[in-house]
């Protein structure tokens, strides 16, 4: 996984209208996550920690999962714990 994959996957599920809130679900840090933060942040090319791979595993499941047609971000955010 590359930073512009997490990129890729932030820009989608904000397009798709997550909200930060929802977004915050899937961070690793109970910190306030943000699109704009998350689009900065992975806007560069990075080295990434094992949670930050998590962090982009769980947002890559959230959005292929929305893609084959699962409306519920809610459900695809719990779900995306059980599977990373």
């Amino acid at each position: 996984m590359k930073s512009r994959d997490i990129h890729e996957a932030l820009v989608y599920l904000q397009n798709q209208g997550m909200t930060n809130d929802q977004l915050n679900e899937l961070h690793h840090k109970r910190s306030k996550e943000s699109f704009g933060k998350a689009l900065g942040y992975w806007s560069v090319d990075r080295n990434m920690s094992p949670k930050s791979e998590e962090y982009g595993q769980r947002l890559l499941y959230v959005m292929k999962r929305h893609q084959e047609g699962e409306q519920s971000f809610s459900r695809l955010i719990t779900e995306s714990w059980q599977h990373v």
